[in-house]
Formats: structure tokens, sequence, C-alpha cells
């Protein structure tokens, strides 16, 4: 695979993944691959770090998206690259070890003797 012309780009994981893998995938799935293949199609999957995909992937929190969707973009990119080494496209998982986002829990805060008082109303 060090054959520029035969180096998986990250259109052809996704949209192999999806019909292959996924048969046609839902809706969703076809949305999350083709806002990859949209965004970064002609980019090369083997030379990507884990800086330049979390880098891609921020791109979606520039554009106002939350936590958990991006999560959603990421966990399908990361079984796209698993599914294509299994496959024989990847040489090796260039998402191997690549953290998906967590929602951060809202904080916990004091209630006032007011709020407390109505609680107790209730």
């Amino acid at each position: 695979m060090t054959d520029k012309a035969c180096t998986p780009t990250i259109r052809t994981i996704c949209e192999q993944y999806v019909t292959q893998c996924l048969m046609g995938g839902s809706t969703d799935d076809r949305c999350l691959a083709h806002w990859w293949v949209s965004h970064w199609g002609a980019t090369p999957v083997e030379n990507l770090t884990h800086i330049e995909i979390l880098d891609l992937a921020q791109l979606l929190r520039r554009q106002g998206k939350k936590e958990t969707t991006l999560t959603h973009y990421l966990r399908l990119f990361r079984k796209a690259c698993a599914w294509a080494v299994v496959s024989g496209l990847l040489v090796h998982d260039t998402c191997i070890g690549i953290p998906l986002p967590k929602d951060r829990p809202l904080l916990m805060r004091i209630l006032t003797e007011e709020e407390e008082s109505r609680l107790g109303m209730l």
C-alpha cells in the first residue's frame, strides 16, 4: 500500500464500509459517512494522525454540534477504519486509541433555602 494510487482515501473507506459491511446502512450511517466524504473524501487514510482525525472531527464542534453528535461521527469513522483493516484495504487502523468524547454531566449546585422550601411543599 505504499503506492499513492493504491492508498485508500476517506471516500473509499466510508463508502465501501456503508455499502459492503452495513449493506447500505441506515439513513444515519449514510449521513455520517457522507459528512466525512464531503469534507475530506480525497484525504488518504493511512497517513492520518490521531491529532488530524480529531481536528477533522472538531469542525463539528465549531459548527455548534454537541459532543454526542461528535461521538457518532467519530464512532462511524473508527468502525470504518477497523473494517478496512479486516478487509485488507488498510495495513493498520489509524483510529486505534482515539477516545470518544464523553458527555459532561451537568454541574450539581446547592439549592437556596427558598428552592428547598418550594420542593418541600410539593
